[in-house]
């Protein structure tokens, strides 16, 4: 099993900052004036460093 620091390293290198606490507890933190389309962007890469990561 990864550990949130995996999941974290993945997404910085598809652009995103996100942060883990806990060893397991992601924390988002987006702006308040965050976009739809940025929303999107950010849960379809959060789909696919997932799915890597069961696979």
């Amino acid at each position: 099993m990864n550990n949130g620091g995996d999941i974290v390293d993945k997404m910085r290198n598809k652009g995103i900052l996100i942060n883990c606490t806990a060893d397991k507890v992601l924390r988002l933190a987006p702006a308040l004036t965050i976009k739809e389309e940025n929303i999107d962007t950010m849960v379809q890469a959060l789909d696919d460093v997932l799915s890597e990561i069961k696979t």
